[in-house]
């Protein structure tokens, strides 16, 4: 996991049905946090799914992880180190919770991409720290996501990969809206993009509204950790 330092940020939050359009702009702080360096990947998945029934209900045969004996899960070969999709909000997290971490907020992924960096919401050069990083972005509907780190080529100890272009990834936050009849409808923040996505759709800002029970392709997820740090 790499430290984020904390900061405020200010911003406006893009359009979501129901919401006031004078309550968009949102003053955020963090107090800093852990942030893993790459998306749960398969085989961390699969040894999630291994460890009893209660996990095991969040298992989805479109996965890149195979049932090798009755409650007991792999990755499929070549596959251990890419980032698990077809997973639901509910899965992301009881995995996150299980390993005493956390599903990031959208602000924190947002502090994270920026990484001390000025606050600019109409660039995915935001969430990287090279140009050339950007590279791969640059053609949209790639085949498929990617292992985990592939595409940041320069990397230190320091180093958060993939947050956009790979998989998109849950968070913990929340959007809701009131339909006409009155019925209050929510939804959860995906952030990143995906290798379905064109550049213009990972802005820092960027987000995608999905159902919790909702299973797609692009979409997989990160855990941070809210503690103190050590030094």
């Amino acid at each position: 996991m790499v430290w984020i330092d904390g900061r405020e940020i200010t911003w406006t939050l893009p359009d979501a049905p129901g919401r006031k359009r004078e309550h968009d702009l949102a003053k955020r702080m963090s107090a800093g946090f852990y942030m893993d360096r790459t998306e749960v990947t398969n085989q961390d998945f699969a040894q999630f799914l291994s460890l009893g029934d209660s996990n095991a209900v969040h298992y989805d045969p479109r996965m890149d992880i195979v049932e090798i004996a009755h409650g007991n899960y792999r990755a499929k070969s070549g596959r251990e180190n890419y980032p698990v999709a077809w997973v639901d909000w509910n899965a992301a997290f009881a995995f996150a919770k299980l390993a005493g971490k956390s599903l990031p907020t959208e602000d924190e992924w947002i502090i994270a991409g920026l990484r001390g960096r000025a606050f600019r919401t109409d660039t995915i050069q935001d969430l990287w720290t090279d140009s050339t990083q950007c590279d791969h972005l640059t053609v949209a509907h790639l085949p498929g996501p990617a292992a985990v780190g592939y595409y940041r080529q320069a990397a230190d100890s320091t180093t958060i990969f993939d947050l956009a272009g790979n998989v998109a990834e849950w968070t913990l936050s929340e959007e809701t809206s009131t339909a006409p009849v009155g019925k209050i409808h929510s939804w959860e923040v995906v952030k990143g993009g995906s290798f379905l996505d064109p550049p213009q759709n990972m802005t820092i800002i960027g987000r995608a509204l999905r159902d919790r029970g909702e299973r797609l392709s692009s979409v997989g997820f990160r855990c941070i950790l809210r503690e103190q740090h050590g030094r």
